[in-house]
């Protein structure tokens, strides 16, 4: 009910009633909470419950919905290789894609977290250079990706690797960079996944 409300403060007291009475508070609760305030354009409080699901051990990035999950019908349909953080990396990059100013607002906000040295959410980080891929800014996804380490102090997984495969098949229309991006993840350990493949075949 609270997720058809988009009622965050109701699903926060049931989160409360899971507490008090010893109930584990599973990641598709978590998930309804992030996803929730992404569609309330509430960017402060993605990137609060984020670092709530993070600090209570949820990386959602490793977590695929279960079976259960997916008769419900946000998943009925979609894909069963996707994992919670990429189902909520896709919903915020679809919400701010045609705002400026909004996702603006996000980066700030994630640059902010490093000043009170709180985790910095990578999917939100991801979001960021989905949206740039997505819209033609590749020159800012990539200057996003520059910054992971460098600023962001956050080491770059398979999922931020997809994405910059992704804005070299868009912004060239030849081979080579997709080849130098498996070569730099090969050098990092970053194991190629079947997104990584099927975006190097797609340039074949």
């Amino acid at each position: 009910v609270s997720v058809q409300k988009l009622d965050p403060t109701l699903l926060r007291h049931v989160m409360k009633l899971y507490e008090k009475y010893n109930y584990p508070i599973t990641p598709y609760i978590y998930y309804c909470l992030v996803s929730i305030y992404i569609k309330k354009n509430d960017l402060a409080s993605v990137i609060e419950s984020l670092t709530l699901a993070d600090s209570n051990g949820f990386d959602f990035y490793k977590i695929y919905p279960s079976n259960e999950d997916m008769t419900i019908n946000e998943f009925v349909g979609t894909s069963r290789h996707l994992t919670y953080g990429e189902y909520l990396r896709d919903i915020l990059a679809e919400k701010i894609m045609f705002n400026l100013e909004t996702q603006d607002e996000l980066y700030y906000a994630l640059s902010d977290l490093i000043n009170s040295n709180l985790t910095i959410p990578k999917l939100a980080l991801d979001g960021i250079m989905l949206v740039s891929t997505r819209t033609g800014k590749l020159d800012r996804a990539f200057a996003t990706f520059e910054e992971y380490e460098t600023f962001f102090k956050l080491k770059p997984d398979i999922h931020t690797y997809n994405i910059l495969l992704r804005s070299s098949s868009y912004g060239y229309t030849y081979i080579t960079p997709i080849y130098k991006i498996l070569e730099m993840m090969e050098s990092n350990s970053i194991q190629p996944n079947y997104l990584s493949y099927s975006i190097l075949i797609s340039k074949l």
